[in-house]
């Protein structure tokens, strides 16, 4: 009987999944999603119209922030019934599919050749988010829990110091300090979650929310960077308040199911924008409009027919998880 992410992870001890989590991990991934069907297909030499960069740049300070920040929370229960074995999980289910996908994705683009050197092999355009959970994973596990605080000030510390802009600098350095915190807080969800479920919290910090997104759209899109750390956690706790309170109230079964499925549509949705960028020209259509609906609404579709054929053939499961593992 083939697992589900979440059966996965109730098998291995990580953190049982909660509806706000599925909520706000459902709503960002599906804004990845919108994200690289506009930002591909310009990166390919077309012409996104004005209005749709600045809505990308609006969400730009909650997407993977908000991502990463849940990937630590949800880190922590695992953390706590072992590390050694948390390692071990976070291994078998990250870097199988990352270097499965990694291929696939190579595959796709038509870049084929870069695979036979080691910049092939770096994330590249999508899968870097793997890459750096796998790097955050590590850390978690060789630090104790209880100076995950420490280590993510430390973290916070290196990347001011690094150049402005790296990936693999600056950005990766300041998502380990958002996952420490994540992971830190992550020992007392429950109170965390009392915290920002106050009604009165979210109403206080939506103005602030609201500036802040809407100066990325306008003035300069906040970065992945220590310099724009207060604006993005001031974002990630308003969608965490929000996951909660609306969690509350209505389940949204949709967006929970992309939640659980999360890692699964983050794999799938790239290689099937690029197979789709690369085919509509061959039928005529090169404009933004139907070829940026066509990518979200294949991308989304190919990654249903995968969530469904992983639970029915092992031969597509061993895609997204270590065969046996």
């Amino acid at each position: 009987m083939l697992r589900s992410e979440p059966a996965m992870a109730q098998a291995t001890g990580a953190a049982p999944r909660m509806a706000w989590i599925d909520i706000c991990k459902g709503a960002m991934i599906l804004l990845v999603v919108l994200l690289h069907s506009s930002s591909y297909f310009k990166a390919q030499g077309g012409e996104v119209p004005p209005f749709v960069t600045a809505a990308t740049a609006f969400f730009a300070p909650m997407r993977m922030p908000t991502l990463i920040f849940l990937s630590g929370l949800l880190a922590s229960r695992g953390l706590r019934k072992g590390a050694r074995g948390f390692l071990l999980h976070r291994l078998r289910i990250l870097l199988w599919p990352y270097l499965v996908w990694s291929v696939l994705w190579a595959l796709a683009s038509g870049h084929a050749d870069r695979l036979v050197e080691p910049e092939g092999w770096l994330g590249g355009w999508y899968l870097w988010f793997l890459l750096f959970i796998m790097a955050f994973s590590i850390v978690a596990a060789l630090v104790p829990l209880r100076f995950h605080l420490v280590a993510a000030a430390y973290a916070f510390l290196a990347s001011l110091a690094c150049e402005d802009g790296t990936k693999y600098g600056e950005r990766l350095l300041f998502f380990l300090a958002l996952f420490l915190v994540g992971s830190f807080l992550g020992r007392e969800r429950e109170r965390m979650e009392a915290w920002l479920g106050d009604r009165l919290l979210l109403w206080t910090l939506m103005p602030a929310i609201i500036a802040v997104c809407l100066y990325s759209a306008i003035e300069r899109t906040i970065r992945y960077s220590p310099h724009d750390a207060l604006p993005i956690l001031i974002v990630v706790a308003g969608v965490l308040a929000a996951g909660i309170q609306v969690a509350g109230r209505h389940p949204l079964p949709l967006l929970q199911a992309m939640g659980r499925h999360s890692l699964t549509i983050y794999l799938v949705h790239m290689p099937v924008i690029a197979i789709t960028l690369r085919g509509l020209p061959l039928v005529g259509i090169s404009s933004f409009a139907p070829t940026f609906a066509m990518s979200v609404a294949l991308g989304l579709a190919a990654s249903a027919a995968m969530i469904a054929a992983r639970r029915r053939y092992r031969a597509v499961d061993a895609l997204f998880h270590f065969p046996g593992a």
